[in-house]
């Protein structure tokens, strides 16, 4: 037995209601299909107001009958038991109808019919009754063609204009959507069908495949047979289009990109890359590989301060005041209380958080909610923020360049500066005179340093990040239980004032998330709960990381700033040395050797 047809519910009426004609017994599967050898006479007196009732039923009711939507139904019978009376079955009304004779009548009726839309609405119902016959399927290739031909002025590439950066940034896919399903609802609802199983429609009733759509149609994830199967069928440009079509807005951004150069001060940084190479068709000369590049990246900032003239030198004077006078094992003491004071707050406050975000708290109905010992504190230091102060990032082109040794580096910077336009002696120089800082420090201020690494793939970071807040936020609420000592539920404590809550969440940083809440239990010895000391240590440490993520988010430079300490102590703790390096070069120079240039030079207000 056939599965149920992929247009069937396409004229489905989401408000559809059954209509109210009475107790009729009166059943469509009643009217035969005209195999019965019974005739009766024609009656030209036949009334149409018949009672419905008193025809009888000859079969059960199907499943797929469904009476079109609204007082319509009723006309329907109405016209139904009209032909029952006269002798016919609707099968045999419908072939006379389309066949008719030679009177002029009928067939001028006849030939309207084929061509209207509730003709072919029609048939795709009949098609997923089981009824199949190529006079169905014709009006339904014909309405998807001519709603196929409909779209073209919305996709089709106007003769002569070139595609712009624009163009393609301003698609809205929602509005997109919505413009098809009203210009073309038919192939729409036929490739929404084909999209998902009956299964799927059943597992996932909340998943729309306009989404799937949009991500295939945004980051191009598809092969060039794909690409050029769905042009053939004039849903897609070629893949050969499309390629040119990218190295032509490629070519433009770089031409922007270098007119910025010209005017805004900018930096570049440049990292390893791996680069999938896939074979769909795989052969002994031809598999897919894993390759590694470099790939490179242009920051312009059009509301940054040009940098002074004789930069180069005033940095050097600066460093070497400061090599002069390096950091005690005393100052770096010293910084960190002063940094601890500054991030603890912070800390409270997040704390705080998890328990107004609980929906047993209920925080909009807390009585003190506006009173200042709840509320955010300020940022440390923030960047400003706004429409103009927005970084502008333009990729470079990928290099077939590993970044894993010096020769590799020195080629890499030949390439880059070919790429900006360097590549001239003349304009190097100029390079090397004006902007001061040099490529290579540039590089190195900039290395990414984050928890990936070049053989994680996949959503390895997302995954562990989002893990991490779970984690998080479980153990403090938690904790606000444990601190008041009942096992009920967090809404017991809206009956706290805001002072009692921030002196809890005091409680809860100080006893159980912090370093001297460590040492305490340490000092137990036998009595220490290894447990215990496992979850202070990673809220100690995961706490911070939270708040440091949103301080990078948010530009809060004083609170990245005030971490440094602490993740000093952490890798030096950890035998981590290079790191542990890099944060010792970052607190002689904040606090020692750049802090004074950087507000004297007038790059940063002091």
């Amino acid at each position: 037995m056939e599965g149920p047809s992929v247009f069937e519910g396409v004229y489905s009426d989401s408000e559809y209601s059954e209509p109210e004609t009475g107790d009729s017994d009166f059943d469509p599967a009643d009217l035969g299909d005209g195999s019965d050898a019974e005739t009766q006479p024609i009656n030209e007196d036949y009334d149409a107001d018949v009672d419905t009732a008193a025809i009888p039923r000859t079969a059960q009711k199907p499943a797929w009958v469904k009476p079109p939507p609204g007082p319509l139904a009723v006309k329907v019978i109405k016209i139904v038991a009209m032909i029952h009376g006269n002798g016919l079955t609707v099968a045999e009304f419908l072939d006379a109808f389309s066949w008719g004779d030679r009177d002029s009548q009928p067939v001028s009726l006849c030939g309207k019919v084929p061509s209207s839309q509730a003709f072919c609405g029609a048939g795709i119902n009949l098609r997923g009754q089981g009824i199949r016959s190529r006079g169905v399927q014709r009006p339904h290739r014909e309405v998807f063609e001519r709603e196929l031909e409909s779209l073209a002025d919305i996709f089709e590439s106007p003769a002569g204009d070139d595609i712009k950066e624009e163009s393609l940034t301003s698609i809205s896919f929602s509005e997109m959507v919505k413009l098809v399903k009203n210009k073309s609802p038919n192939l729409w609802a036929m490739l929404f069908r084909l999209g998902r199983t009956k299964s799927q429609e059943e597992r996932n009733p909340h998943k729309n495949p306009a989404n799937l759509f949009a991500i295939y149609f945004k980051f191009r994830g598809l092969s060039a047979k794909g690409f050029d199967t769905l042009h053939a069928i004039g849903l897609t440009m070629s893949n050969k289009w499309m390629g040119n079509a990218v190295d032509r807005i490629s070519a433009e951004g770089m031409a922007v990109m270098k007119q910025l150069m010209n005017k805004f001060p900018w930096i570049m940084s440049y990292d390893n890359a791996l680069i999938p190479f896939r074979v769909f068709s795989q052969r002994i000369d031809k598999k897919s590989s894993q390759g590694s590049g470099t790939a490179g990246t242009v920051y312009i900032k059009c509301s940054a301060k040009l940098l002074p003239i004789g930069i180069n030198h005033m940095v050097q004077e600066f460093r070497r005041e400061g090599m002069k006078n390096p950091l005690t094992a005393k100052d770096i003491f010293k910084i960190s209380r002063l940094a601890d004071s500054r991030r603890t707050p912070h800390i409270i406050f997040l704390i705080l958080s998890y328990l107004f975000d609980s929906p047993e708290f209920d925080f909009s109905t807390y009585s003190g909610k506006d009173d200042p010992l709840l509320q955010k504190p300020a940022w440390i230091r923030q960047l400003p923020c706004g429409k103009d102060e927005i970084t502008l990032y333009y990729l470079l082109g990928s290099l077939n360049i590993p970044e894993a040794s010096y020769e590799d580096n020195a080629r890499l910077i030949i390439e880059w500066l070919k790429q900006l336009g360097f590549s001239a002696p003349d304009a190097q120089k100029k390079l090397g005179l004006e902007q001061g800082w040099g490529l290579s420090a540039a590089f190195d201020i900039l290395r990414r340093k984050g928890l990936q690494t070049a053989q994680t793939q996949g959503t390895f970071f997302h995954d562990i990040n989002e893990t991490l807040h779970i984690i998080a936020e479980a153990q403090i609420r938690e904790l606000w239980l444990q601190i008041r000592k009942t096992n009920n539920h967090l809404a017991d404590l809206q009956n706290k004032t805001p002072q009692d809550l921030f002196n809890l969440a005091e409680q809860i940083f100080s006893g159980h998330a912090s370093s001297a809440a460590l040492v305490h239990m340490e000092l137990k010895k036998d009595r220490a709960d290894e447990v215990k000391v496992q979850s202070i240590m990673f809220l100690r440490d995961v706490l911070p990381y939270i708040l440091l993520r949103s301080a990078v988010k948010h530009g809060d430079v004083g609170f990245m700033e005030d971490m440094i300490p602490f993740m000093l102590f952490r890798f030096v703790g950890g035998k981590n040395n290079n790191y542990a390096g890099e944060m010792l070069k970052l607190l002689q120079g904040l606090n020692c050797g750049h802090q004074r240039f950087v507000t004297s030079s007038g790059i940063i207000a002091g």
